[in-house]
């Protein structure tokens, strides 16, 4: 059996930023600029819908980045170049996971009808419903290290 030693190429000319890693890096500044306000904002107070919004697209531009990086390391670029570029998605993604966590430690000081009128007036129920689960989850273990912690106390 024959095997080819060709390697996949993909062609880039269709993808946002074709090969340009200067315009990726410029087009991730951006998004890192609006991740900053929404950080600023959810240490404030939980998030509106539209900065609810704002970041869901923000994470689908991180993805898309992430495919981005995916593809390049099929080309011939510069080593140092890759290492930017996925320097630059992790940056991103723990400044998502920073505001996310942040959102869900809101969530979780909610008392039910808070979080009942904010999951009404918000509209991305992606983000909701794991947020949500994540409270239920929480709870979860909250009650066990309660119950843990106090059947520990009564046998001493």
């Amino acid at each position: 059996m024959e095997t080819s030693s060709l390697i996949t190429r993909w062609n880039l000319s269709s993808l946002q930023y074709e090969t340009d890693v200067k315009k990726f890096k410029n087009q991730m500044g951006m998004v890192k600029e609006k991740l900053l306000e929404i950080e600023k904002e959810s240490n404030l107070a939980v998030l509106r819908d539209s900065e609810v919004l704002k970041l869901s697209q923000l994470i689908s531009h991180i993805e898309s980045a992430e495919s981005f990086y995916y593809c390049l390391t099929t080309e011939d670029i510069e080593p140092s170049q890759l290492t930017s570029v996925i320097g630059i998605i992790s940056t991103l993604k723990s400044q998502v996971y920073s505001i996310v966590t942040n959102l869900e430690e809101r969530v979780n000081e909610m008392n039910e009808t808070q979080l009942t009128q904010w999951i009404n007036n918000t509209k991305q129920m992606n983000l909701l419903a794991e947020l949500v689960n994540n409270r239920k989850k929480n709870s979860k273990q909250e009650k066990m290290i309660s119950n843990f912690s106090r059947e520990t106390l009564s046998g001493l």
